[in-house]
């Protein structure tokens, strides 16, 4: 039983391990368009125009763990997206979800698809149909 109970300990941990030297060599070797060349960071609620190439990264997702507003925490979304080597979220939601303790009844949970932008764009965000991360608070803050 204690064989059994390291073994599936050393697996985890093994496992663990790798996914994270995944992530950190996928950062090292294909690093975002930044600067000028991306904006700042780009949010779409569907798709970006048809003659944008991109790499999509993964599907990401960030939900707060208590009440609040889905708005707030879209930096933190960002922030994931950044993390694996994002530059824009693509067919971004924000909502109310359910949880199941009832100091988390209803949280804010955020989610899109993380991309990179595979040349350097010669549009801005809002040119292409999305909003920039610094101006999203803004912009929906006033539809509540």
């Amino acid at each position: 039983m204690k064989t059994i109970t390291v073994l599936t300990l050393a697996t985890a941990l093994l496992a663990v391990g790798t996914a994270s030297e995944e992530v950190a060599a996928r950062r090292k070797a294909t690093p975002p368009v930044t600067g000028s060349d991306a904006g700042d960071f780009c949010i779409f609620t569907g798709d970006p125009p048809s003659d944008i190439q991109y790499e999509v990264i993964r599907k990401i997702k960030f939900g707060k763990q208590s009440y609040g507003s889905a708005i707030t925490i879209v930096p933190r979304l960002a922030d994931r997206a950044r993390m694996y080597g994002g530059n824009a979220i693509v067919r971004y939601k924000g909502s109310q979800g359910f949880g199941f303790w009832p100091w988390r009844a209803v949280r804010p949970v955020v989610s899109g698809m993380a991309i990179r932008w595979q040349e350097p764009l010669t549009r801005s965000c809002e040119e292409m149909g999305g909003i920039e991360l610094e101006d999203f608070r803004e912009k929906y803050s006033a539809h509540r």
